[in-house]
């Protein structure tokens, strides 16, 4: 059974199925209800979808981590990383650079 929050979110889905902020929340609802399946993918739509919508970079990374799947948490923080770049977003930039150097010395343990 869905939370209130993940049946409001599916609501808005339905009047605009491929709304990235709206996939984005699904995501992060799934991700923090650690249901990893789910989470993974509207995570992926998006990363498919909405190539530029930066935050799914650093939440799916995250995600990936809490796994265990240190490298793919890496590739996905370097691309995140690469778009960040050409959007000129610092902000993300720095956070994503940040996350990445977690992850590399996370998996040099």
């Amino acid at each position: 059974m869905y939370s209130p929050r993940l049946k409001q979110l599916f609501s808005f889905l339905t009047l605009a199925p491929n709304d990235p902020e709206t996939l984005y929340m699904i995501a992060y609802e799934f991700h923090k209800a650690q249901e990893f399946a789910q989470a993974t993918q509207y995570y992926q739509k998006l990363l498919e979808n909405h190539p530029n919508y930066l935050a799914t970079y650093y939440h799916f990374g995250a995600l990936l981590l809490e796994q265990g799947k240190t490298q793919d948490a890496i590739q996905t923080y370097e691309q995140g990383i690469q778009k960040a770049q050409q959007a000129g977003d610092r902000h993300t930039l720095a956070e994503l650079k940040n996350a990445l150097m977690n992850a590399e010395l996370e998996d040099d343990w």
